[in-house]
């Protein structure tokens, strides 16, 4: 295993959604057609991605690797809103479970990750 040290530290933000459980595949194929397709617009988006928690069933934790702290809020709060009022229109009234608290946000630094390392 190797220890790789990133130079320019991502920033890490981790959103947390309480989702219908029947409803969990439509939450993530709406949530690329909106939020994905409209964050890779802005060249500060690294990567996304989402995956289900274990002990409960509905929640969704979606990891967002950014640029920089700066460079993630350098988006407009117009695009944001935009985006977030599209997101909401196709899904609030069929998919969320709990309105309130269905987010919640998290962030962080990431300064090194491991990588696994076969013999070919």
């Amino acid at each position: 295993m190797k220890l790789l040290k990133h130079e320019n530290p991502w920033v890490i933000e981790q959103l947390k959604f309480e989702v219908n459980p029947d409803k969990i595949e439509e939450f993530i194929k709406k949530d690329h057609e909106v939020w994905t397709k409209a964050l890779s617009s802005v060249l500060v988006l690294l990567k996304k991605m989402s995956g289900l928690a274990i002990k409960k069933k509905g929640i969704i934790i979606t990891t967002v690797y950014w640029e920089s702290r700066e460079a993630w809020k350098s988006i407009s709060e117009d695009f944001l809103v935009k985006t977030d009022k599209e997101f909401h229109a196709k899904l609030v009234k069929i998919i969320f479970i709990h309105l309130k608290n269905c987010m919640q946000t998290k962030h962080f630094q990431k300064i090194a990750e491991s990588e696994v390392i076969t013999n070919e």
